[in-house]
């Protein structure tokens, strides 16, 4: 997982699988400033699959 804030800078993100009772979840930690805006770029490939699905979304922090 990639985020990219307003001023073009890159955060990699490293994912940790969390298994809770059969269920598998994804989940990384990082730091946010206040109105920050980040656009995340997502690579995800399935098990057993060789090919791999993007996906792209925003999402707005407000720490106050």
């Amino acid at each position: 997982v990639e985020a990219v804030n307003m001023s073009a800078q890159l955060r990699t993100i490293e994912m940790r699988e969390l298994n809770d009772a059969g269920a598998i979840y994804y989940i990384g930690e990082f730091p946010v400033s206040h109105n920050e805006n980040l656009t995340f770029k997502l690579e995800v490939t399935p098990e057993g699959s060789t090919s791999s699905h993007n996906a792209t979304f925003k999402q707005d922090f407000y720490t106050e």
